[in-house]
Parts: C-alpha cells; sequence; structure tokens
C-alpha cells in the first residue's frame, strides 16, 4: 500500500490574496464555488457553503469568478504539496508519497 505523506506548505503559501477562507493546511482538499453574481451580491447560502468547506476540513474554500477559473486550475496542477506529494516523489525518509 501506498503511503500519503503529509509535507508543510510552502512558506509563501497561499500565494496571493482572494476570496477565500483558509482551513487545514494538511487537507488535500480545495473548495471553489464558481459565482455568477457579482461579489458584493453574492447570496449568503454561497458563503455559508465556504464555510462548511473549512469547517469539514479543506485547505482552502471560496469564491471564484468564472474569468479565473482557468488561472485556477493552473495552480492546482502546479501545487504538488496540494495533493500530498513531496519533492521528487518521495517523502523524509525515502518513502514513495501520493
Amino acid at each position: 500500500m501506498t503511503k500519503v505523506c503529509k509535507t508543510e506548505p510552502a512558506a509563501d503559501y497561499p500565494p496571493e490574496e482572494g476570496c477565500y477562507l483558509r482551513g487545514n493546511d494538511y487537507s488535500p482538499v480545495a473548495a471553489a464555488v464558481i459565482l455568477r453574481w457579482r461579489r458584493e451580491e453574492t447570496p449568503g447560502d454561497i458563503e455559508n457553503l465556504v464555510r462548511t468547506a473549512v469547517e469539514s476540513g479543506a485547505a482552502l474554500a471560496g469564491t471564484l469568478q468564472t474569468e479565473n477559473i482557468l488561472n485556477l486550475i493552473e495552480r492546482i496542477r502546479k501545487s504538488d504539496h496540494r495533493a500530498g506529494y513531496s519533492d521528487a516523489g518521495k517523502g523524509k525518509h525515502g518513502e514513495r508519497c501520493v
């Protein structure tokens, strides 16, 4: 069985300001709610979804304007530590991490 390794988030994580809440840094889960409203018109139910995701253990949860979706996908692809990967796929003691 493959061992899942918990790694420290990068020192500059998260890399930028945004409309999100930060939760458990060691969680492999992030939640994004795509908005069809302007940010200032976001319904309370959407804000509750974001809070619930963080309270349930997500690393990050927030809202996302449609024009930022490609930016989000690219960040997820580059965020190896979010998926539990360590540098070069090896943990501190040489074990394989996925």
